[in-house]
C-alpha cells in the first residue's frame, strides 16, 4: 500500500473522488473515455484524500462494493498516493458556499484547494466550487 504523505503543488496532479476509484477499478462505463485515459496514462500523478480513503473503507466494511474490491488493491493497481488531510481543511471547508451538504465531499474540495490539485468527480455540484476539475 502507498504511504500517506503530503502533496506538492501541481496543476496536472489529480485528486480522485471515491466513486472514480470504484468506477475505474470495475471498468464502469459511466467513466468518460478521456478521464479513463488520463487515469491510466502512467504519467499524471494520482492522489486520494485521506477522507476519501476512509469513505471507501466504510463502503468496503458495509459490503457495498463488489466482492474482493479493496482500497489497497485499487490504489496499488493505479499507483495512487494517499494524502494526509491538511489540518486547516476544516477552515477552508466552512467558508465554502453551501452548495453541497456532504461533509466528505466538502472536505475533499477543501483539500484540493489547499493542495492545488484538480479534482476528478462525476458530481456536478462539486464541480461548481472554485476548484479545477476533470470530467
Amino acid at each position: 500500500m502507498k504511504r500517506s504523505r503530503n502533496a506538492g503543488s501541481g496543476n496536472s496532479a489529480l485528486l480522485l473522488d471515491t466513486n472514480i476509484l470504484i468506477w475505474t477499478a470495475i471498468g464502469d462505463q459511466r467513466l468518460p473515455t478521456k478521464v479513463r485515459q488520463v487515469l491510466e496514462d502512467g504519467v499524471t500523478p494520482l492522489f486520494v484524500s485521506a477522507v476519501n480513503a476512509w469513505e471507501f473503507s466504510e463502503l468496503e466494511v458495509r459490503g457495498r462494493l463488489p466482492a474482493g474490491l479493496t482500497f489497497e488493491l485499487v490504489i496499488d493497481s493505479l499507483s495512487i498516493d494517499v494524502l494526509d488531510l491538511p489540518a486547516n481543511a476544516w477552515s477552508v471547508s466552512k467558508r465554502l458556499p453551501r452548495h453541497h451538504k456532504d461533509p466528505i465531499d466538502r472536505m475533499m474540495i477543501a483539500h484540493a484547494i489547499l493542495a492545488d490539485l484538480t479534482i476528478v468527480t462525476s458530481d456536478a455540484t462539486m464541480r461548481t466550487y472554485p476548484v479545477r476539475s476533470l470530467w
